[in-house]
């Protein structure tokens, strides 16, 4: 199916607005320009996917072809300047990759991201079931290393750490005085999600919350019940070209 860039473009241009009205961000059309015309990511990308099988888009032509979950991480980021964000999940790097540039983009700040490979799980996890939405990981990663798409230009930013997100996260906090931004887009099940998105809410209050594919479970809702939470959901596009909504962003009232 081909990409329909100009649907995506109208989708995020609404979400962008979404987000100024939550995080009060004044409107900039120039920030999300500089992700459209950045060449070089393109360049990089497609360069990469050269040397493996596992995409079945073999080129691609437009940043929009990646939809709108990443360029609103971008769009976000570039407007809130964030010094510490962390990531739960990463798989091919893509979404890292999204948010190193935009951290590259702002001269300033660290990503640190936190994955478990599946083909790791059975050694952490034992024959705890994954979460949904992680079925088909394993085959989509194949012998690649976790993050292997992100471009070494911007891996200066970033540091990658393996292994279950209730042991990892909590080494790397008890050495963090903040969190700007927090982004789940690791296991979606209903207790990794929570532990995850509680933890972070508990030790650093003021932090943005990003969940991406929230309605996995009930847990979004649960924190928005409770009303110290406020937020939005963000609509993306299935490969079928489906609008439905996918991201939860949140922020303490």
């Amino acid at each position: 199916m081909k990409t329909n860039t100009t649907l995506i473009n109208d989708v995020l241009a609404i979400s962008i607005r979404k987000i100024c009205n939550l995080y009060k961000i004044k409107f900039n059309q120039n920030t999300i320009k500089d992700i459209f015309q950045n060449e070089k990511l393109i360049r990089s990308i497609n360069e990469s996917i050269q040397k493996n099988n596992i995409f079945r888009t073999r080129k691609f032509d437009s940043i929009l072809e990646f939809y709108v979950f990443r360029n609103l991480l971008y769009f976000l980021i570039r407007e809130i300047k964030p010094d510490i964000v962390i990531e739960t999940g990463v798989l091919h790097g893509l979404t890292s990759t999204w948010i190193l540039q935009a951290l590259e983009d702002n001269k300033k700040g660290k990503l640190i991201s936190i994955d478990l490979p599946m083909r790791e799980w059975e050694k952490y996890m034992g024959s705890r079931p994954i979460g949904p939405g992680s079925e088909v990981e394993e085959d989509e990663l194949g012998d690649q290393d976790s993050g292997w798409i992100v471009p070494n230009y911007l891996r200066d930013r970033w540091e990658l750490v393996l292994g279950p997100s209730e042991v990892e996260l909590v080494k790397i906090c008890n050495q963090l005085d903040k969190v700007d931004l927090f982004v789940h887009d690791s296991d979606h099940s209903y207790k990794n999600m929570k532990f995850e998105c509680d933890f972070i809410l508990e030790k650093y209050p003021e932090a943005k919350i990003v969940i991406d594919d929230f309605y996995h479970n009930n847990y979004t809702f649960e924190l928005l019940s409770s009303n110290q939470y406020e937020g939005i959901f963000m609509d993306d596009l299935d490969h079928e070209g489906n609008v439905f909504p996918s991201t939860a962003l949140l922020k303490k009232k």
